[in-house]
């Protein structure tokens, strides 16, 4: 049996480091090498997703300094996502206001159906099945990517199995895993 936990990327590396599981998957900013195995799953950019009637629907591409007025919804604190979007805007000399915060994308896409937040996502509204509702604009800083990992503690690590975990078990939410339940 395959025993699974939701959890944040920070609580997915202890929970790998710690031995409590065996394999951790983190969609975020790179694996420390020193410290685990690690299997690229794919990788991309982020994309400010809005409702279609949102002004920023119209842009081609968004840049930090253009969402300093913007309401998000984010995956919140321990999740790589919300760590990367912080320090860039930070960087442009303003903090993201967060309007929403729940631990699941879907959560925060539903806030921005909704009409209370726009969201850093890892896929495109299309690529989501929201395509009709709303619209994905990409972050032209070439800074803010994502990589999905599959990672072990260093030396502990099949490589079959992180491969097969790679390629068949994408989940979109952090998630930590054990080979026996």
């Amino acid at each position: 049996k395959l025993r699974t936990f939701n959890c944040s990327c920070d609580e997915v590396r202890d929970s790998v480091l710690s031995g409590t599981f065996d394999y951790g998957i983190v969609v975020g900013d790179p694996v420390d090498p020193l410290l685990f195995d690690a299997e690229t799953g794919r990788s991309g950019r982020y994309y400010l997703t809005v409702r279609r009637d949102h002004p920023a629907s119209a842009w081609e591409r968004a840049s930090i300094a253009e969402m300093r007025d913007l309401s998000f919804a984010v995956q919140g604190n321990g999740y790589d996502s919300y760590r990367l979007l912080a320090s860039k805007c930070r960087e442009e000399g303003f903090e993201p206001y967060v309007a929403f915060s729940d631990p699941s994308m879907l959560s925060c896409v539903n806030a921005v159906r909704s009409g209370l937040a726009v969201a850093c996502t890892f896929l495109t509204a299309e690529d989501m099945g929201f395509g009709a509702e709303l619209a994905s604009i990409p972050l032209d800083d070439p800074e803010l990517v994502w990589t999905y990992y599959v990672l072990a503690k260093k030396g502990m690590g099949d490589t079959y199995i992180m491969r097969y975990f790679c390629g068949t078990y994408t989940r979109w939410d952090c998630v930590a895993l054990s080979e026996f339940a």
